[in-house]
């Protein structure tokens, strides 16, 4: 578990943190975070490998720097890449530096175009955005099924979960 320096094994034995499910108690997060913490959803935690050869659907798009997808993202990760398809803003992803100091992306799909497949393609391409073999992450909510699945049919796998938290006043 990664904590602010002052919380000692003592400390957080004493909240319930035990190795198990006691990190992801509310009880934890919120006496971490502080009052006026930041505190994000439990999210699943999958894992891909790069894949060889370059895709072609997603080029940069700094136009959409200010997109709400690309605004959480950049307060949680660094080297960060605004990727999306080169004639629609209907596809945000982002690709930087997040868990561990691995590769990790974050997506989303405007309405009017999800369900059609075109997710699949979008995360087998972000496969392709790290040197074949390097570890890629993404996170997401257990409760979107729509997600979940379409990283698991493009291979990224169960890894465990995190919940991401900041003290106020801490940048994430």
């Amino acid at each position: 578990m990664c904590v602010p320096p002052r919380w000692d094994d003592e400390a957080l034995t004493a909240l319930g943190v035990n190795g198990f499910g006691g990190a992801a108690d509310p009880r934890v997060i919120t006496a971490l975070a502080g009052d006026g913490g930041r505190i994000d959803s439990l999210d699943l935690v999958v894992a891909a490998r790069g894949r060889p050869g370059p895709q072609r659907l997603l080029v940069p798009r700094p136009d959409l720097d200010r997109h709400p997808r690309a605004q959480l993202a950049a307060s949680w990760r660094d080297e960060l890449q605004v990727l999306g398809l080169a004639d629609s803003a209907d596809v945000i992803v982002t690709c930087g530096r997040g868990l561990g100091g691995l590769a990790e992306i974050g997506f989303e799909l405007a309405p009017e175009v999800r369900g059609g497949g075109l997710i699949g393609a979008v995360l087998e391409a972000t496969t392709h955005l790290v040197c074949p073999g390097e570890v890629l992450l993404a996170s997401a909510s257990p409760g979107n099924v729509a997600s979940v699945r379409a990283l698991l049919a493009v291979g990224f796998a169960p890894i465990g979960s995190v919940q991401l938290f900041s003290p106020r006043g801490v940048d994430a």
